[in-house]
């Protein structure tokens, strides 16, 4: 048959401070790998390909803001995603 489901605030507590060191570490990563892109200048050349690779409608450009807004926003958004109960109904 199945097992019960159970998880304690203290198991949850420790889950969430796991996961946010984790997230802390990526976040180191992904500041260092940008970084060292940012040094290497744009990966594509200045012809037909190129610029539809680096300005199409899903192209890189369009993808990096993208990315760079979610940066700016993640923590209200996971504010939003993770915000204990509200008890105001």
């Amino acid at each position: 048959m199945t097992e019960p489901l159970g998880v304690t605030p203290a198991e949850l507590r420790a889950a969430s401070e796991y996961l946010a060191d984790v997230s802390g570490q990526m976040k180191d990563v992904k500041s260092s790998l940008l970084e060292m892109l940012g040094r290497e200048g744009e990966a594509w050349g200045d012809d037909k390909i190129g610029t539809q690779f680096a300005s199409g409608g899903r192209g890189y450009r369009m993808q990096s803001d993208w990315g760079r807004w979610l940066d700016r926003h993640q923590n209200r958004i996971a504010g939003l995603l993770f915000a204990p109960p509200s008890n105001h109904c």
